[in-house]
Formats: structure tokens, sequence, C-alpha cells
């Protein structure tokens, strides 16, 4: 009768192979139970009906995709064979490794073995034995919770009574619906796909694209509120206003970004500085030529004492040499071709420097930015043979000497 048990599982196994779908199943129960019931063909030497039915059910626990540990508890009542006397009953629990050859898939077969305890009462059998079970069964998933559960096993324990050191073997068939609770853990999620497992993400929900440390957090190397692999421009200045892009923002299309830009409505084709502010003539003329001219500079005559009419003017350069602070600048002195030419080149040396030492005492300018050159009357930009003409040549002109920092 064991081999019959053994081959018509094995025939309903065949026959659920042949119809199975292929497709993958989520075996994520972490433990399950499965009620149901039982076959079975007790050994002869027991003297008790050929088949009986019972309840029986099981009790699993997963302990990695393949391996779970089991237990089991089965019961039924058996006539004597004679099929007179008093009816025996068998309670038998186990505690069984079983191992399943296909978890992740909707048809599994498994093996299952382990070992308990069988207890007879109420009959001439009564008594406790120690019972060994091993057996092949499969399951049938339904859906990510629910299966079917059949196997057949072979029971093997001393008569519960008799003196004997011969072991008996009893056969069964069991068969339940599975029913899985819990969540398995999935040491390998990843669920906002940022290359970070969930277990170590501290920032679970890293919007797609983006690029994370080692925690899963996201990075943004430029400062500006979007997030590396998404930021289009990943080099913007600190400060400046973004658009979703990470791209930076001009609104009033000064060529001074958002959030730098202290003068942000500043009207469409007006010269700006590099604040975003609008740019005076004297600036303008630093910024397009490197060098700005001023004519309106007063001294006494024939001497180096700058005239107090002469103060707007230089005001008026050093507040703009004070924003351009890292520029270099040659402070040249030139005069008209009235007088002798030595006397002339004498007098533009020193009133080149009178107006740096005004610079540096009135505006606190750096010494280290000024260098001083006369040119006394050899480079006249108009004709000395006019009063307009020498004028315009009496002047004092400030060159930037390192205009590669005018494009910074």
């Amino acid at each position: 009768m064991s081999r019959g048990a053994f081959a018509a599982l094995g025939l309903a196994a065949a026959l659920l192979v042949a119809g199975a779908a292929p497709a993958r199943a989520d075996s994520s129960a972490r433990w399950w139970i499965v009620p149901g019931g039982q076959v079975l063909w007790p050994a002869s030497a027991l003297n008790l009906e050929d088949n009986a039915l019972g309840p029986g059910a099981i009790a699993g626990l997963r302990l990695d995709p393949n391996w779970a540990l089991e237990g089991r508890i089965h019961y039924a009542k058996l006539d004597p064979a004679s099929g007179t006397g008093a009816e025996t009953e068998l309670w038998r629990g186990e505690g069984n490794l079983t191992y399943f050859l296909a978890p992740e898939q909707n048809f599994s077969p498994y093996f299952t073995g382990g070992v308990g305890d069988a207890g007879f009462s109420k009959g001439p059998l009564d008594g406790h034995e120690l019972a060994w079970n091993a057996g092949i069964g499969f399951l049938v998933r339904f859906n990510e919770k629910v299966a079917l559960r059949m196997d057949a096993r072979s029971v093997s324990m001393r008569h519960p009574v008799e003196a004997s050191g011969d072991w008996l073997e009893s056969a069964e068939i069991f068969g339940g619906i599975s029913f899985g609770f819990g969540a398995k853990k999935d040491e390998t999620a990843d669920a906002d796909h940022d290359g970070v497992v969930n277990r170590l993400d501290r920032c679970p929900n890293t919007p797609h694209g983006a690029r994370v440390d080692a925690d899963g957090c996201p990075l943004d190397s430029d400062g500006d509120g979007v997030w590396d692999g998404i930021d289009e421009c990943p080099r913007t200045r600190a400060g400046v206003r973004v658009d979703a892009r990470g791209c930076p923002k001009d609104s009033d299309g000064d060529g001074v970004w958002d959030g730098i830009d202290e003068c942000p409505e500043t009207p469409a084709g007006v010269k700006v500085d590099k604040r975003g502010c609008t740019v005076s003539g004297k600036e303008q003329e630093l910024l397009q030529t490197g060098m700005i001219r001023i004519e309106d500079v007063y001294f006494d005559s024939g001497k180096s004492t700058i005239k107090d009419e002469s103060h707007g003017a230089l005001d008026e350069v050093a507040a703009i040499l004070n924003k351009y602070d890292d520029l270099k600048i040659e402070i040249g002195g030139h005069t008209d071709a009235r007088g002798d030419a030595a006397f002339n080149q004498t007098l533009s040396e020193a009133r080149a420097k009178a107006v740096r030492d005004y610079l540096i005492s009135k505006h606190n300018l750096s010494s280290t930015r000024f260098s001083t050159t006369g040119y006394g009357e050899s480079h006249p930009v108009a004709s000395n043979d006019t009063e307009a003409g020498m004028a315009k040549n009496r002047r004092v002109e400030f060159k930037v000497m390192n205009p590669e920092a005018l494009k910074r």
C-alpha cells in the first residue's frame, strides 16, 4: 500500500506539471499555514484498518528561498483490522525541514523530512513512539499567498506496545491549501532604482536619474537645488537662481544671472557691470577700451597740486576701480606742448603720482594696484595749435595692464 500511495502522488504531480504555466511567481510569504487532511496506510504489524482519513495541518517558516522549517500535525481514528474491538486514536506531530526545488515558479516540487512523536490511545496500542518521516510533494501556486500542497510520506516507528526493535513503515498522502502571511525581505530590493538597496537607502524616494552618494541621497555639486544627473547645467555659480532643468535664469536679459543680479530690472539694451547694474559712460569706456581718459583734472599751473574742482572726476574713477578690484592700473600723466619738453616730462610724472596718492589716501585703494608713468607732451591726442586741442592733450589716463581680468 505504501508503493500505491507514492505512485498516486507521482501521477498527480505529472498531470499538474504538464498543465502548469511556466510563469514565475513571487514567493513573498514569510510564513504559512496549510489546513488539510491525509489518508493513512498503517503498517500491517499494527493490526489496524487498511486506510483511514483524518485532518492535518502544516505551519511553515521560510529560512531562505529554498529551505523552510515546518511543523506538522495529524490525527486519525482507526478501527482494528479484524473489524471488531476498540477504536484507536492516533496523534502525530513532527518538525520537518523542507526543500523547494523551484520556489519562484508557479509549480515547485519539494522534499521534506524530519522527526516527531506518534501517540496512540483508546485502544490496544496505547503508547508513544519516536517517528521518522521522509517524503516528496509539490506546490501549485494560485497567487502570491495561496497555493495547493500535496505530498506523500513514509513514516517509520517501532511498535508502541510490543518489545520489538523493528521499524514499522506506514504511508500517507497529505493535501491542503497553503495560506501565506508576512513579507519575505528582499535584500536586493531598490525601490527608487538609485543603485542603493532599500535597507541601506537613507533617501528612499530619490527622483529617477539623480546621482546619489553611498547612503542613497541625491548629490547637488553646484548647490543650485537641482540634483546631479538631472541637472542640465551642472556648474552653475553659487547664488544663481535656476529653472527646473538646473540652468540659470536671466529675467532682464542683461547677461547677469538672477540671484547674483543686484539690479534685476535693468531696461533692455542697457549696458551693465558684473553686478547687473547700469554702468556710467566712463565705466563703459573702461570695459570697451581697457582705459579711462579724463581731461577735467586740473592742477595749479606748472605744478602737480590737484585743484578741488578735479575731485568729482577722480572720485568717479575711484568708484569704478573699486568695483573691479582685481585690475592693475597704470596712471599716465600727459601735458600739452607749451614750455620745455624736459620740464613737461617731469611735470607729467609728478601729476600722475599726485593722482595715485589721491586715490590711495582718499579712497583707500591698494597702492599695489597702481603704477605711474609721465608721458609729457609725447603722446598728443589733438593738435597743440589750438586751445581746444591743448586742453585735450592735458589729461590723465587710467590704463588696464591686465586686460584679461576684464573678461572675468
